[in-house]
């Protein structure tokens, strides 16, 4: 097996805990797996992570594109040298050049997809709306994975729907969330003394879909109401920080704000452990409401019995449902969100039930180890459809 991201791996990030979950389950039901990721340093002959041989694309340019471009052509060179039963792919880099070579070399392929670059780049580079035929192209490819693979791997129903529109026959595309450890992470108890500070936690990035502005111009609002602290755990640099940080200040609340770095799989629990009410302030943008996702840090919080505070979009009312396991606030409106905080600030008797409530629907249904599963069957349909035609001598 190959499994191949675009991804920094190891790192403070979603994606990673995602991947090492997902290698984990390959490397116990097959042994031999590699891993393909990009990487700080080339990889040595004896990385490993999570079982599998590490294989890491190291490339000397910092330029988006050249980086994809260096990362497909390692892909590439890599499938020329070693056979695989299955190649798996995170991203079109190592997408395109897998369905290509796979007719030849009778590997079946698995597109896990999870964003799309023509809708999450502009994020990143505010110019590509200036080239649309960029864009387009990217589009292009993304639909052509999307309809070449065998297999489809999605986070969410709203992103199911997506991969449908674009092109992925609807019995190829297999929706598999994302979980939690519930032995890593525990309910812990806080106590909080009668009148005392009740603290706020967000996990995550800030890119603008997290929607962390409007989550901070809620907050100062609420501050109004109830003796509030917020602690962001995210990068706390680039193009997105700076912006926050003088928001927060012009709203008068930089002293009850505090932007922590991100912390390794190990730590997290930990700050969830020490908050009150924890957030998913997803924007209502496009990226959200049409592509999906599958936050992970949802998983997490309700693992340890914290009250979650969400946007009601529709990937939230998936998972979650508003008065018994969260409580879902107007996507988009500062107003609702403010309400939603007040309204679980001052009542430890409903965090606690919504605690409890999400903990056990997790536990029923969003674990990894039930992910790791959905997985593993993924992977034996497609074995037992053998390989693709002889494969090609070496």
């Amino acid at each position: 097996m190959l499994y191949a991201s675009f991804d920094v791996v190891p790192a403070p990030k979603g994606a990673t805990t995602h991947i090492a979950r997902f290698v984990e389950a390959l490397v116990g039901q097959y042994g031999s797996v590699d891993l393909m990721t990009l990487g700080p340093s080339p990889s040595r002959p004896e990385s490993r992570f999570y079982g599998a041989r590490h294989l890491r694309v190291c490339p000397p340019s910092t330029h988006y594109l050249d980086q994809a471009s260096c990362f497909r052509s390692a892909v590439d060179e890599q499938l020329r040298a070693e056979p695989y039963d299955i190649v798996h792919f995170r991203c079109i880099w190592a997408g395109l050049p897998a369905i290509a070579a796979a007719p030849r070399l009778g590997f079946r392929t698995v597109y896990e997809a999870n964003g799309f670059p023509s809708i999450e780049l502009p994020y990143h580079f505010p110019g590509l709306a200036r080239r649309p035929d960029l864009l387009a192209r990217l589009s292009e490819q993304e639909a052509e994975c999307l309809q070449r693979a065998d297999a489809v791997v999605v986070p969410s129903d709203v992103t199911r729907a997506y991969a449908i529109s674009r092109g992925a026959p609807e019995g190829h595309v297999r929706t598999i969330r994302n979980g939690v450890d519930p032995e890593l992470f525990r309910p812990v108890h806080r106590d909080i003394e009668p009148g005392g500070r009740v603290r706020l936690l967000y996990v995550g990035t800030l890119a603008p879909w997290q929607g962390v502005g409007l989550l901070v111009d809620a907050f100062a609002r609420a501050c109004r109401h109830a003796d509030l602290e917020l602690v962001l755990l995210a990068p706390n640099k680039g193009q997105w920080a700076r912006p926050l940080l003088k928001r927060i200040a012009k709203l008068g609340v930089a002293e009850r704000v505090r932007l922590l770095p991100p912390r390794s799989l190990a730590g997290v629990p930990a700050a969830v452990a020490a908050a009150d009410i924890c957030l998913a302030p997803l924007a209502n943008t496009r990226r959200n409401r049409v592509q999906g996702c599958c936050p992970i840090k949802v998983p997490e919080y309700l693992a340890c019995e914290r009250a979650v505070v969400a946007a009601g979009l529709p990937v939230v009312r998936e998972v979650l449902t508003h008065g018994e396991t969260a409580w879902l606030y107007r996507a988009g409106d500062a107003r609702s969100l403010r309400n939603a905080i007040v309204t679980l600030a001052g009542d430890p008797a409903l965090r606690a039930r919504l605690g409890a409530a999400g903990r056990d629907m997790v536990c029923r249904r969003l674990t990894w180890r039930a992910a790791q599963t959905r997985l593993i069957e993924l992977y034996e349909g497609l074995r037992a459809l053998g390989t693709r035609g002889p494969r090609a001598a070496r």
